[in-house]
């Protein structure tokens, strides 16, 4: 099945992190697409409020917002029961 991811990201670290984990997650088929609010913040205002985006980075599937921020990343993962090693987080995401 064929996802639409949106992730919403601020430049730092922990957002490069997660960026790197979910391109690597993803299925081939999925198309992706990466919003900076440090260099877009004006061009995704109106999906910042649409989907009530709180923090980043927060992970939006198919219109939803499916995890926000690096705590639920790890317990989404949790609840998948993918093993998440303290530091980093597994090729395993979606």
């Amino acid at each position: 099945m064929v996802h639409r991811l949106e992730l919403f990201v601020g430049g730092c670290p922990i957002c490069e992190e997660v960026l790197k984990e979910v391109t690597v997650g993803k299925c081939a088929g999925c198309a992706l697409e990466v919003y900076d609010l440090t260099r877009q913040y004006a061009e995704v205002a109106g999906k910042l409020r649409e989907y009530r985006i709180r923090c980043v980075p927060t992970l939006v599937i198919d219109g939803r917002i499916r995890i926000e921020g690096k705590t639920a990343v790890r317990a989404h993962l949790r609840r998948r029961n993918v093993p998440v090693p303290r530091g980093e987080l597994p090729h395993a995401l979606i």
